[in-house]
């Protein structure tokens, strides 16, 4: 499949405008739940200025065991296409600075969030790239060989596997996943036989790596269609995920994938839709040890969960209001509280703004929302990364927009809201 890369970046900003533009004629009441609000210490640890920090960090972070932070900035760097960057402390402060900065054309454009992987790797997809197709890539960075004592040090880049030829699938828009083997997981928004996207495994052997797509979706009324979000493994192996699109109302479906005898097999979980729990399901889902599941809807935006009785699914809404919806995905502490943001709203979804940073605490079944933080616009806008939590109990995630840098709008910002 040959694509242009203005045909692909105009169909992400059609995306993104499509989620705009429902999130204001969208409109749900407020559920009966208590929004508690808490005094957090909240401040900006870097503003992204479009240079070779990157900007328009659209996805969440990761912390190492030394306490240092990763990210992907899908803009900014060499050519504006991207970088992959690290946060370490000095002093009382913190310095970041690109361990990567993509080149596109054969090399990746637009990177999504990073992760850990085997060997002390970092793994991740960009949405455009990879060649004649531009159809993205997926990629490891490896750190140096020797310890790094300048405050910038680049890592080298393997390319894993580059995307559209054929059947494969095109545009990977979500992070990676690994199973205990050391395989990766991840999903593209579109192509695959019927152009609806795809799941797909990326296997080692040796020095290189071999895709398979493991399900090619179909779109229409009996399949889901452009899945953004990324995957989950439950304890049984099994895949779960959602699309953005199609199913029986054409508004997103959960599915899950079951391995048998080295293949796989769909079931559709759950068909969203706008009278219920909301549409355009476009994030990665967080498994519980009961394995019920938990994601975020970003028209007529709500948190729900999806719980299995008697081999059928069944959908409650744990939150909705006024001005809810994001892009991220939900992060559940070891106590079952759920964390995340909403790229609109204030004052737990219940005014207009810029955004907000939210805990629901769960206490016998009943769900409270605290409002952690709400965004003013000159401090930032619209999160679309998960919160992550770090070993002091802090909580660290990024902005795609607003702060200080690139005019108006702003580049985005790296925040912390301090444990208290």
């Amino acid at each position: 499949m040959t694509t242009s890369e203005s045909t692909f970046r105009a169909a992400k900003e059609q995306s993104m405008n499509k989620k705009f533009s429902a999130m204001t004629i969208g409109v749900l009441a407020l559920a009966a739940l208590a929004c508690v609000a808490q005094a957090q210490t909240f401040q900006v640890i870097h503003y992204f200025t479009g240079g070779a920090d990157g900007a328009y960090p659209g996805s969440g972070l990761i912390i190492d065991r030394a306490g240092h932070i990763y990210g992907a900035a899908g803009s900014g760097g060499m050519g504006n296409n991207g970088t992959v960057f690290e946060l370490k402390r000095l002093g009382s402060g913190w310095t970041i600075g690109p361990i990567y900065e993509f080149r596109g054309g054969n090399d990746g454009s637009s990177p999504d969030g990073v992760v850990f992987g085997p060997e002390g790797l970092l793994y991740g997809a960009t949405f455009f790239g990879g060649g004649a197709d531009n159809a993205g890539i997926a990629y490891a960075l490896q750190p140096p060989a020797t310890v790094c004592k300048t405050t910038t040090c680049f890592w080298s880049e393997t390319i894993l596997h580059s995307f559209g030829s054929g059947t494969d699938g095109v545009a990977p828009a979500s992070a990676l996943i690994s199973d205990q083997a050391g395989n990766l997981y991840g999903t593209t928004e579109a192509g695959g036989a019927d152009g609806a996207g795809t799941v797909y495994e990326l296997t080692k052997s040796g020095n290189s790596w071999t895709e398979n797509v493991l399900y090619p979706f179909l779109g229409g009324p009996n399949d889901g269609f452009q899945p953004i979000g990324g995957l989950v493994f439950d304890m049984a192996g099994n895949l779960y995920g959602t699309t953005a699109t199609g199913g029986a109302n054409g508004d997103g479906i959960a599915f899950e994938l079951t391995p048998s005898n080295g293949s796989w097999s769909e079931g559709i979980v759950y068909n969203f839709s706008n009278n219920n729990i909301g549409s355009y399901p476009d994030t990665s889902l967080v498994v519980d040890q009961t394995g019920n599941l938990y994601g975020m809807t970003w028209i007529h935006g709500s948190v729900f969960e999806l719980t299995r009785s008697n081999g059928n699914w069944n959908a409650s809404a744990l939150y909705t209001a006024t001005y809810f919806g994001s892009g991220a995905a939900l992060t559940m502490d070891q106590a079952g509280d759920l964390y995340g943001v909403s790229c609109v709203g204030s004052n737990g979804g219940s005014g207009s703004g810029s955004g907000f940073i939210f805990k629901l605490t769960n206490s016998n079944g009943t769900w409270t929302l605290s409002d952690l933080h709400d965004f003013n616009g000159s401090d930032s806008k619209c999160p679309f990364g998960s919160v992550t939590p770090d070993a002091a109990g802090n909580l660290w995630g990024t902005t795609e927009f607003g702060g200080q840098g690139c005019g108006s709008n702003g580049c985005g910002v790296v925040w912390e809201i301090t444990a208290q």
